[in-house]
């Protein structure tokens, strides 16, 4: 049996209309941030005063949304999916960016300070040791700076143009 401990998913960018009629069960069985349950309903809302939709779960698999997170990459979708620490297990942040090639995640503190592996140190140790500082400062930023913001939730209807 898998642990489970607290989740919480935020999708942003576009989201074509034509998927709100096949929300799979892995998001309208999530509770929605601001409370109620029609899942369809509190995309739209969110879609018209323009604040991304927040999805939890107290007792995610993992702390993970495994299936939902692929349904979304598989659409296209941008999301972040947070998760708690737990039992050992450090808070960790999935950040998903499908027009900038950008799926990774980022182990953090509770105050959301990036954790950096001894192997990855001991790795920049040796390559500034060898004066290749470039590569180490790229890894750096990807610390810092996982993923860009995720862009404001839109839905998409059949026949508008996609923003850029």
């Amino acid at each position: 049996m898998a642990d489970r401990y607290y989740a919480s998913i935020t999708i942003g960018g576009e989201f074509p209309a034509a998927l709100l009629d096949e929300l799979p069960s892995d998001l309208t069985g999530l509770k929605i941030e601001t409370g109620g349950s029609d899942h369809r309903n509190y995309l739209e809302e969110c879609a018209e005063t323009g604040t991304n939709p927040t999805f939890y779960d107290e007792h995610a698999n993992w702390g993970m949304f495994e299936s939902l997170e692929d349904w979304l990459i598989e659409h296209d979708i941008d999301f972040n999916r947070t998760s708690g620490q737990f039992y050992g297990y450090s808070a960790e942040t999935r950040h998903y960016r499908h027009n900038e090639d950008v799926d990774i995640t980022v182990e953090h503190s509770e105050d959301k300070d990036s954790i950096v592996s001894a192997r990855t140190m001991e790795e920049w140790v040796r390559l500034l040791k060898t004066g290749e500082i470039r590569p180490v400062i790229a890894d750096i930023e990807n610390y810092l700076h996982p993923a860009s913001d995720l862009r404001q939730f839109v839905i998409v209807r059949k026949g508008e143009a996609a923003h850029g």
